[in-house]
């Protein structure tokens, strides 16, 4: 029978991984569509992308490849190419795609780019609560749950500070949201039996490597990072861009 515990970490889990593919399909679609192009190829592709991945890299949690106990010494190295593989792949795409670097660098798309990583509130709530049940470790569950939970809460004011051109903050808002994954990838390989298991505790963070948790390290954080990029080249685009301009106008005068 299924506990309390596991069904709230099973919704908790699968509703938001859903819940932000349709976020970024929309987004997709939406830009597709301010640039002229034909919305149902790049939709397609999308969700072709997402649903691809997001197989993939569950089915090796399911089988337990990110366990130390199952893989070994091939557990941290698989984990760590299951979550960069999807950023590398999404950045050599960005950087070398004309039709790509078009599609991301709609100034009409940045707020909702942005407001999207609001959905990282409910997940930062849940990982916090993790703790009290006996889930994961407070070590890892609060400093990481905490970070998602004031990037979350403060999305749609950073949506907002991009409409009205206060670049250095959504800026700043960028930077902090990565930290705090960078952080939480840390603070979960330290708290993880494995090569890494520098801090001991009760439980470990096992479980967040595995089915169904495992679906926000290895689908959701990489989306969340590519969105993160995005939205940082487009601000140091238009800094860049009105810098010159700035620049210009002075050697003018």
């Amino acid at each position: 029978m299924t506990t309390p515990v596991q069904m709230f970490v099973q919704v908790f889990a699968g509703g938001p991984a859903l819940a932000l593919a349709i976020l970024v399909t929309a987004l997709i679609a939406r830009s597709a569509g301010a640039i002229g192009r034909a919305q149902n190829t790049y939709v397609s592709v999308g969700a072709l992308v997402l649903a691809a991945w997001f197989g993939v890299s569950t089915a090796i949690a399911g089988a337990g490849g990110f366990s130390d106990a199952v893989t070994g010494n091939f557990a941290v190295p698989l984990l760590a190419l299951t979550l960069s593989l999807p950023i590398a792949v999404g950045v050599i795409v960005g950087l070398t795609s004309s039709a790509i670097r078009q599609l991301i660098s709609q100034s009409n798309i940045q707020p909702a780019v942005i407001a999207v990583h609001a959905l990282r509130f409910v997940a930062g709530l849940a990982i916090v609560l993790m703790a009290p049940f006996g889930v994961l470790p407070a070590i890892f569950a609060v400093p990481a749950g905490v970070g998602d939970v004031l990037i979350g809460s403060s999305a749609l004011l950073a949506s907002r500070w991009v409409s009205s051109g206060r670049w250095g903050r959504v800026l700043s808002w960028n930077v902090l949201g990565l930290v705090d994954f960078v952080n939480a990838a840390a603070l979960g390989l330290f708290t993880t039996p494995g090569p890494l298991h520098a801090l001991q505790t009760h439980p470990t963070s096992a479980l967040f490597w595995m089915q169904p948790l495992a679906i926000v390290p290895i689908f959701m954080v990489p989306i969340y990072t590519l969105l993160h990029l995005v939205s940082l080249r487009y601000l140091l685009a238009v800094r860049s861009k009105a810098t010159f301009s700035r620049a210009a106008k002075l050697e003018a005068s």
